[in-house]
């Protein structure tokens, strides 16, 4: 190993390096290697993935091969129950009726099987829009957007007296055929509601035929987004999923659990989802645990006695979240008392959000507070990782719920994404922290992380490797780039110099982070230097003053603490502002936190400070 330590600035399209001799305090050698970034139009308002337009052309190749499976499954279902001619001849005459025509006489005359047939490929063919999101499913009032678009159209058909979308488009056309029709979003629950209808008229007409087997199968009646099932051996999907089945089923949403990640205490465990309980918990203990005070008297940061602890744990859990004003009341502090978590304009803390959704009056209601935490515990994770036959099943047979209620349980929009832990690890860690103890701390104190078994990262003893091996595989593409770039240059030093003793890096602040909040950084940006422009347009055309940075600097505070000294309190006048009486003073000591940051300046006049 060379006597020697390498220093690294790692950005999202560069990496500056340098070898220090520290001994003799010289520089070795030094060198950048510039790349192209992870994403194409890095930090703008047009960034996207490398893979963006593959990804949007396959999609768009999987969406048409399996419309048209759909379509050829229906067509064999249907000829096989007798609701299409079975030879060519006959399915092209079929094929060349007006299914407008036939969704509209369906619903007041006798149509022939064969013309139900077509009109129920039609709707085949064109379904509506089903969201797989449940926030999407709750928005049926939306007032913009393609919901917006889809709610008037509903409102236009029952205005027109219309029953379906079927019955109002066939009256459109029958008023001017050369009008278009094509183009209009529609919702999957319109066309649905006209299937039911259409089958229903005609059930009366064709008893022996239409019948529930054949409307759904050997699933039965299932409503909304269902999970595929397994075909037995020798069953055709028709006699499945039924007609309904094959026209309106649409597969769920979900992570693939190859994506999951793994545990970062247990790695061959999977990670817990941040809806489930025991992860809610889990960061409950851990804010609440860190949670400190400054004492007015003594002016240092205390932390909670187990009585505070213990009441502030008991009101969290019964709430999505408190601020810090209701937490100083709840537990009898001075309102003037800052908590340590009040840093970077925080405002509150969250509570157990899942809880208190399952706690609305229109689900379960306060009596959820009431049930055993196992309980509650295997709902919640039911509701996760169930589908939705299994969730209405037990909501009505074991949890106490009627229907209105299981409707809106299924709509419960819980937490996305996992944490960093699996359940197996915090099975172990919670016990701990209900205790009081930190989940983890920098020397050997008591912790949770050590109680439970567990080794800090810096206590881990890990394999050494002469050269640096290949990246983990991370979602972010910019920070995947920027580890394989990092690789090669790391190698080559090695590879030269050898191995250093140590290495120091730098990750630029922009290349962690995700692209929305790349975004929100840059908006920042342009919000601030705008308005700093803003100030010295004013002192410049204004006042004729020369513009600096410490006058900009003046002029914004001054502004921002309403024109008054921050100690004294006394107004500052422009005379006062412009004459030298005031400067800027630091809240705290620049010498002792090397802190020049904005909002770590106030501005007062020099004999009050």
């Amino acid at each position: 190993m060379s006597d020697y330590v390498l220093g690294l600035d790692l950005g999202a399209n560069s990496i500056g390096w340098a070898l220090i001799d520290e001994a003799n305090r010289k520089i070795i050698d030094c060198g950048v290697r510039v790349f192209p970034e992870g994403v194409n139009q890095f930090d703008t308002k047009k960034e996207k993935s490398k893979s963006e337009d593959r990804r949007v052309v396959r999609g768009m190749r999987r969406q048409i091969a399996r419309r048209a499976r759909r379509k050829r499954a229906l067509r064999r279902a249907l000829t096989a129950a007798g609701l299409l001619p079975t030879n060519e001849a006959d399915q092209a005459a079929v094929d060349g009726l007006d299914p407008f025509v036939l969704r509209r006489r369906g619903l007041t005359e006798r149509l022939t099987p064969h013309e139900l047939g077509r009109a129920l490929m039609h709707l085949n063919q064109r379904r509506g829009f089903l969201s797989n999101r449940k926030a999407d499913r709750q928005q049926k009032d939306d007032t913009k957007g393609m919901l917006a678009e889809i709610n008037e159209l509903q409102k236009v058909i029952q205005d027109s007296g219309c029953e379906t979308l079927g019955e109002f488009l066939a009256k459109e056309l029958e008023a001017d055929p050369l009008r278009r029709i094509r183009g209009r979003h529609t919702r999957r629950d319109m066309l649905e509601t006209e299937f039911e209808l259409l089958w229903e008229r005609q059930r009366k007409h064709h008893p022996e035929l239409l019948t529930d087997a054949l409307k759904y199968g050997e699933r039965g009646k299932l409503p909304g987004v269902r999970e595929p099932l397994p075909i037995a051996k020798g069953k055709s999907p028709l006699a499945a999923y039924g007609v309904h089945g094959l026209i309106f089923f649409q597969r769920p949403m979900y992570w693939p659990k190859s994506v999951v990640g793994q545990c970062e205490l247990e790695p061959r465990r999977k990670r817990c989802p941040r809806a489930d309980r025991l992860a809610q918990r889990f960061r409950l203990l851990q804010e609440v645990n860190n949670l400190k005070y400054l004492d007015p008297g003594t002016k240092d940061e205390l932390l909670l006695s187990q009585e505070q602890r213990t009441l502030l744990l008991a009101l969290l859990s019964k709430t999505k979240e408190m601020t810090f004003d209701t937490i100083r009341k709840k537990l009898g502090f001075l309102e003037s008392i800052p908590f340590n978590l009040e840093r970077g304009n925080r405002s509150k803390l969250l509570g157990t959000p899942v809880d208190a959704l399952l706690a609305n009056k229109e689900i379960f209601g306060k009596e959820w507070h009431d049930r055993p935490e196992d309980e509650k515990t295997q709902i919640v994770r039911c509701l996760i990782h169930g589908d939705e036959g299994e969730i209405r099943r037990r909501a009505q047979a074991e949890w106490g719920l009627d229907e209105a209620a299981t409707e809106r349980l299924l709509n419960v929009d819980l937490p996305a994404g996992y944490s960093m832990l699996s359940i197996a690890a915090l099975e172990k860690l919670v016990p701990h922290m209900e205790r009081g103890l930190l989940y983890m701390t920098d020397d050997n104190t008591p912790c949770a992380l050590l109680a439970a078994g567990y080794l800090r990262a810096d206590q881990l003893r890990r394999q050494a490797k002469d050269q640096l091996p290949s990246p983990p595989d991370v979602a972010n593409p910019v920070v995947r780039r920027a580890l394989s770039e990092l690789r090669k240059v790391v190698n080559s030093i090695i590879g030269r110099y050898g191995k250093p003793s140590a290495i120091r890096l730098e990750f630029a602040r922009n290349a962690t982070v995700s692209k929305e909040q790349r975004q929100e950084m840059s908006k920042r940006m342009r919000d601030r230097e705008a308005e700093r422009d803003g100030a010295a347009s004013r002192l410049r055309d204004e006042y004729g003053e020369k513009v600096t940075r410490d006058k900009i600097d003046q002029y914004l505070l001054w502004e921002e603490q309403g024109k008054v000294c921050i100690y004294s309190g006394r107004p500052i006048d422009v005379s006062h502002l412009l004459g030298g009486e005031v400067h800027i003073d630091h809240i705290l000591p620049r010498s002792r936190s090397l802190d020049n940051s904005f909002s770590n300046k106030v501005l007062c006049f020099i004999k009050h400070n």
